[in-house]
């Protein structure tokens, strides 16, 4: 991964990267007309502080490095499914929402594409927030209740429901990759139609991730784990 500094063009940075555009968008930065600026003459234009801006821009970008979670404990995989991927979903969901709204204020081109897009995300959005909020109050303390040796609520149930979820979160990601062609970009898209694009891929591929980490390591090793209890 190529270092980012502070003499990096922001053009640059946002490339390809979303979770670095949802850190620049809350700073107000735009990298769609920053002109081949770097991010400290960014900063210095608009009075921000270019290392604290610089820190997030950073954090962000290394999201998408993986360590070997196959050695990870119950306790660091529940950790980890919690700041990395929801903490991604809590960030991403309400700048891909405000994204959308803006294409839809201000495009009028597509009008039903994008109404079937906002209704598909909204669904998406409802879903994971509350699929979020019953992993991170209900079945996430269970987990971690049974790995210090205590007898908490069975898992079975709580678990299949949560990758009946996951099913529904799937097929809802599938319906907007499907409507969008790919979340490619249409000839002569803007800036903000482009970054919500990309934005929608990155969701589908952290998505994908997030799940196939509980699907295939958290949720089956809690279930031996509760086996060997009995």
């Amino acid at each position: 991964m190529t270092r980012i500094h502070s003499g990096t063009p922001v053009e640059k940075l946002a490339t390809g990267q979303p979770r670095v555009w949802t850190v620049l968008e809350r700073f107000g930065i735009d990298y769609g007309s920053s002109g081949g600026l770097s991010l400290a003459a960014c900063c210095d234009r608009m009075g921000l502080v270019v290392e604290a801006v610089l820190e997030e821009v950073a954090r962000a970008s290394q999201l998408d490095a993986c360590p070997d979670l196959e050695a990870f404990s119950l306790s660091e995989l529940v950790a980890y499914v919690r700041s990395v991927h929801h903490g991604y979903l809590k960030c991403e969901l309400p700048a891909l929402a405000a994204r959308l709204a803006q294409v839809a204020r201000t495009e009028s081109g597509q009008r039903s594409e994008i109404e079937e897009l906002t209704s598909l995300f909204a669904n998406f959005q409802l879903e994971m927030e509350t699929h979020m909020m019953k992993e991170e109050h209900v079945l996430f303390p269970a987990i971690l209740e049974m790995e210090i040796g205590r007898r908490p609520m069975r898992l079975d149930r709580p678990i299949l429901v949560m990758e009946q979820e996951h099913e529904s979160s799937t097929r809802d990601l599938q319906a907007m990759r499907q409507l969008t062609r790919g979340f490619e970009p249409p000839p002569g898209a803007s800036n903000t139609r482009r970054a919500l694009l990309y934005g929608l891929a990155e969701l589908q591929r952290d998505t994908r991730r997030h799940i196939d980490i509980e699907n295939q390591l958290l949720f089956p090793r809690a279930l031996a784990r509760q086996a060997q209890d009995l």
